[in-house]
């Protein structure tokens, strides 16, 4: 019966202490969220297990499609736009390091290095749907399937990819920058043509039909007073109004009347941003 009755102390007193640390982390805020502050051992341990885990599962039933070869080194450089603008920043890429002031906890895999450990049909699943709470994005909403794949070919050929090798693809492409629309490059030969189409640009102000000067500006209309005239108090007494001297007119004159002063050029008196002038 003792032996029972501590069991059941015992899982009461587990009971209330799980309580109390779930609740001081979930209400009380002692755990941080800080990027700066990295995670505990055991607990990024078991972040970056789950992860993995979570990827190799769902991507169990990616195929690849038929005609799609991500060792194709045409279809990777496809992608080059879009991952040397949206990718290198955190990854990095041959001969070119991840930028110093994006701090991410936990860190971007340096893809040159780890792109081996996922298989075909994993990178193309974290492409497509981003990891959570990782800051990896997913692609998928915005790009479309040949264009995802193109983006998991370039993946799997970076530890391949000499630093010699990317830079003569961004030479290759420079200029051309990164399109959410077809990320598709030229064949050798084909023509390219230019479209000159005007773009839409986000946050432009619509163009006046007229100029500021041909726009008539009209005063603001006044609204009539609707307060009642101040009439005198019956039975009060009106105060004459002042008399004001007469002025006596001046007695004509031989003399010259003095020279008026020439007013003073008006640049004479301009603000001038470099010495003042006076």
């Amino acid at each position: 019966m003792k032996t029972k009755q501590k069991a059941l102390l015992f899982g009461a007193g587990a009971a209330l202490a799980a309580a109390i640390t779930f609740g001081s982390v979930v209400w009380g805020g002692v755990v941080t969220v800080a990027g700066t502050d990295p995670h505990y051992a055991p607990v990024q341990w078991m972040l970056e297990t789950t992860m993995r885990s979570s990827v190799r599962h769902h991507a169990a039933d990616v195929e690849v499609p038929t005609g799609i070869d991500l060792q194709d080194p045409e279809l990777a450089e496809r992608a080059f736009g879009h991952y040397s603008v949206a990718c290198t920043p955190c990854h990095g890429a041959p001969g070119v390091d991840a930028a110093p002031w994006l701090v991410l906890n936990p860190p971007a895999e340096p893809l040159v290095e780890t792109a081996d450990q996922w298989n075909d049909a994993e990178l193309y699943w974290i492409v497509k749907h981003g990891i959570k709470m990782t800051g990896m994005p997913a692609l998928g909403p915005t790009h479309g399937e040949d264009d995802l794949w193109a983006i998991a070919a370039f993946v799997r050929q970076l530890p391949d990819m000499s630093a010699d090798e990317y830079a003569a693809m961004a030479q290759r492409h420079a200029g051309h920058g990164h399109d959410h629309g077809s990320m598709a490059v030229p064949a050798a030969g084909e023509e390219v043509v230019e479209d000159d189409a005007p773009r839409d640009v986000i946050g432009a102000c619509d163009t006046p039909s007229e100029s500021p000067s041909e726009t008539a500006i009209e005063p603001p209309a006044v609204a009539p007073s609707t307060e009642a005239p101040v009439r005198p108090r019956r039975g009060a007494r009106r105060r004459p109004a002042p008399s004001r001297p007469t002025l006596a007119a001046p007695e004509p004159t031989d003399a010259a009347a003095p020279p008026v002063a020439e007013p003073a050029p008006a640049h004479a008196h301009r603000h001038h941003h470099g010495a003042a002038h006076h």
